[in-house]
C-alpha cells in the first residue's frame, strides 16, 4: 500500500504511460479514450492546485483510486465525505502596538461566519427527519464504470460525494446544515508577538456542512512601527543623541525602555559617534518563554549650529590648543593620504 501514496510526478507518469501504451497495442480505442480523458483530468487539478507541471499537488493513491476504484484506497471514500463537508477556514487581520506586543493582551474581536444550525442539528434536514442514502450511487458518494480490465470510479453527481440526500430539507438552512452569523470571541496575544505572527485557533472557523468538521480561525498580527524603537527578532535598537561636549567628557544619560521605565547608562569621555551601548535582558520577551532580548542604545554626537559668538571663540581657542593625540583618527588618516601622495 506504501507503494501507491508516493507523490513523486516521473512515476505518476512512467504508470500512466504504461497503461496508456498497453490499451494502445491491443487496439481497445474506448478504454484509450477514458484513460486519456482522466489523465487529463488529473493534470487540470493539479494546475489548480498550483502543483509542479500539474501533478505536484496531487495524492498517487487518490489517482489510483480515481483509475481502479478501491484498488489501493485501502476503503478511503467516507474519509473523502467527511473533509469534503469540513467548514472554511478564516482569516482575521489584527493590528497592535509595539508595547502590546511586548505585555501581551486579550483581545475581543468580531467576524461574520457560519454557524451550525440549531433548528437540524447540523444535518440539513427537518427535525425528525435525517438525510436518506443516495439512490444513484448506493450511499458510497463516487460511482463506477467497468473499462476493460479496470474499473474507473467517479465522484457522484447526484450527491457531490456525500453519499447522502437531503429529502425533507431543513426550512431554516435550506439544507445546509449551517447558517450565516456574526461571531465575537476573546482572544490572548501572547507576550513576544512579532509582526507577521500567525495564531490558529482551532474550531473558530466555518461549521462544516451536514455535520462536517469545524474550520480554524487564523490570526495575522501586524505590530505598528514605533517612534523611538526599532525592533529585530527579540533585540530592540534605540539612538540618542548626545553633544560634542558630552562626547568628550563623558556623561550619564537617562533613557526609556519598552516596559514604560527608564534606565541609565553611563557615557565614558572620548565616546565617539554611532557607539552602541547593550543593556541586557530589555529588549523583547520570547514566546512562550520565561526570557528577553536585549535592548541597543547608539549614541550619536550632534554637531553644534547657530553658535553665539562666545562659543565660536571658545571653539576657536580650543582649535589652537588641540593636539594630535587629541584627534588619533584625525592623525591616522593624514599618516594614509601622505603615502598616498607620495606614490
Amino acid at each position: 500500500m506504501a507503494y501507491f501514496q508516493i507523490k513523486k510526478k516521473n512515476k505518476i507518469m512512467i504508470i500512466l504511460g504504461t497503461l496508456l501504451l498497453k490499451e494502445v497495442a491491443e487496439d481497445r480505442v474506448e478504454v484509450l479514450e477514458v484513460l486519456v480523458e482522466q489523465t487529463f483530468q488529473i493534470f487540470l487539478r493539479g494546475r489548480q492546485s498550483g502543483g509542479f507541471g500539474g501533478f505536484g499537488g496531487a495524492d498517487f493513491s487518490d489517482i489510483f483510486e480515481d483509475f481502479f476504484g478501491d484498488f489501493g484506497s485501502g476503503g478511503r471514500s467516507r474519509g473523502n465525505r467527511s473533509s469534503n463537508n469540513r467548514g472554511s477556514d478564516l482569516r482575521y487581520d489584527l493590528s497592535i502596538t509595539l508595547e502590546e506586543a511586548y505585555q501581551g493582551k486579550k483581545q475581543d474581536i468580531k467576524f461574520s461566519t457560519t454557524e451550525k444550525c440549531n433548528a437540524c442539528k447540523g444535518n440539513g434536514s427537518k427535525p425528525g427527519h435525517s438525510p436518506d442514502r443516495c439512490t444513484y450511487c448506493g450511499g458510497n458518494g463516487k460511482i463506477r464504470s467497468n473499462q476493460g480490465f479496470f474499473t474507473v470510479q467517479q465522484t457522484c453527481p447526484q450527491c457531490n460525494g456525500n453519499g447522502e440526500e437531503i429529502t425533507n430539507p431543513c426550512n431554516d438552512c435550506n439544507g445546509q446544515g449551517k447558517k450565516q452569523a456574526s461571531k465575537k470571541i476573546s482572544v490572548t496575544i501572547p507576550k513576544g508577538v512579532d509582526d507577521g505572527t500567525r495564531i490558529r485557533l482551532a474550531g473558530k472557523g466555518e461549521a462544516g456542512s451536514r455535520g462536517g468538521a469545524t474550520g480554524d480561525l487564523y490570526l495575522f498580527i501586524n505590530v505598528h512601527s514605533h517612534e523611538l524603537f526599532k525592533r529585530s527578532d527579540e533585540n530592540l535598537f534605540f539612538e540618542f543623541p548626545i553633544s560634542i561636549a558630552d562626547a568628550a567628557l563623558g556623561t550619564t544619560i537617562e533613557i526609556p525602555t519598552i516596559d514604560g521605565g527608564k534606565a541609565k547608562i553611563k557615557i565614558p569621555d572620548g565616546t565617539q559617534s554611532g557607539k552602541q551601548f547593550r543593556l541586557k535582558g530589555k529588549g523583547m520577551p520570547f514566546m512562550r518563554r520565561g526570557d528577553f532580548g536585549d535592548l541597543y542604545v547608539q549614541v550619536n554626537t550632534e554637531v553644534p549650529i547657530s553658535l553665539n559668538k562666545q562659543q565660536k571663540e571658545l571653539l576657536e581657542k580650543f582649535r589652537e590648543i588641540e593636539n594630535e593625540k587629541s584627534n588619533p583618527s584625525i592623525k591616522k588618516f593624514f599618516q594614509k593620504a601622505k603615502s598616498f601622495w607620495k606614490n
